[in-house]
């Protein structure tokens, strides 16, 4: 969610607060998933609120972000998959598209492979794709570009190949219910997608083997993370604590920018450039096979 919007920035992290306090405390030597954050968050709902449990709502916002929000909340109270709107679903894919695109013009500047990639004729996989945000952005913005988008989700790929149509990109993107780890290495790809905290934390290892061995000569792994935890800094950052809760319940990979460099790195992979993206907890990496080996 923008950090950039003070007013659905409070209120998510009322909700998620609020969310933390319904949820009944895990025991301190539980090994519930997530259970560090959720105690944090509920100690410092405790110091915002102290006992005054009876202090009436703020009105309910009506961005589209905070709504995402509730919905992760209420999911984790409730103990149900969380059901987020179509409409917020499409926004945020879409948004996340645009994100990509500016995220791989900074990493370009510092990778020279990724540059001479990105200015000719590529093949790109986009794995997660959703609602195909990431894939028709690409397509839309690199004409030379072919970009094979896999999800497991079957589902939301009908919304997707509307998307892929109405943005006029049909002919570049190529949509398929698929997993990552089932790639064969002979499909090959000069660019890949790779959010980690989309996938679970048991399979983010396959993961990265499997597209590792996909790349073309010259080609790169653009991965997300999670950023590194400064040294001997305990983060009270409520959307943080909120995030860390809700990939750890839902098994989701919170592997940091350090565990990603050891991971690709076992791949037969080396880093060409980085993105601390600050505001987001993330961290965008641009690996891809050393020429020396």
């Amino acid at each position: 969610m923008s950090q950039e919007d003070p007013i659905a920035r409070q209120a998510a992290e009322a909700l998620w607060l609020a969310a933390a306090l319904a949820r009944p405390a895990p025991a301190p030597w539980t090994d519930e998933p997530g259970a560090e954050a959720l105690h944090r968050l509920r100690e410092v709902a405790r110091r915002r609120w102290g006992r005054a449990d009876g202090d009436s709502a703020a009105d309910a916002p009506r961005q589209r972000s905070v709504r995402r929000e509730l919905a992760e909340a209420s999911a984790l109270v409730l103990g149900d998959p969380a059901r987020v709107d179509a409409e917020d679903s499409l926004e945020t894919g879409l948004a996340s598209g645009q994100e990509l695109l500016s995220a791989l013009e900074v990493l370009a500047s510092e990778d020279a492979g990724l540059l001479h990639l990105l200015d000719g004729d590529f093949r790109m996989l986009d794995v997660g794709t959703g609602v195909a945000g990431v894939a028709s952005a690409v397509a839309r913005a690199r004409p030379g570009a072919r970009v094979h988008g896999i999800d497991v989700d079957g589902t939301v790929l009908a919304l997707a190949r509307h998307v892929v149509a109405s943005r006029g990109c049909a002919d570049q993107v190529e949509l398929e219910e698929g997993n990552v780890v089932d790639l064969e290495p002979e499909q090959g790809y000069d660019l890949v997608w790779l959010s980690l905290p989309m996938l679970s934390q048991d399979e983010a290892a396959a993961a990265v083997g499997s597209v590792a061995a996909t790349l073309r000569p010259g080609g790169r792994v653009v991965v997300a993370a999670l950023a590194d935890p400064r040294p001997g800094e305990t983060s009270d950052d409520i959307l943080t604590l909120a995030r860390d809760w809700r990939l750890s319940a839902r098994g989701r990979c919170r592997w940091t920018a350090a565990q990603i460099l050891a991971a690709v790195g076992a791949a037969g992979l080396r880093p060409y450039a980085r993105l601390d993206q600050d505001g987001a907890g993330a961290t965008l990496l641009s690996v891809g096979p050393d020429p020396q080996t």
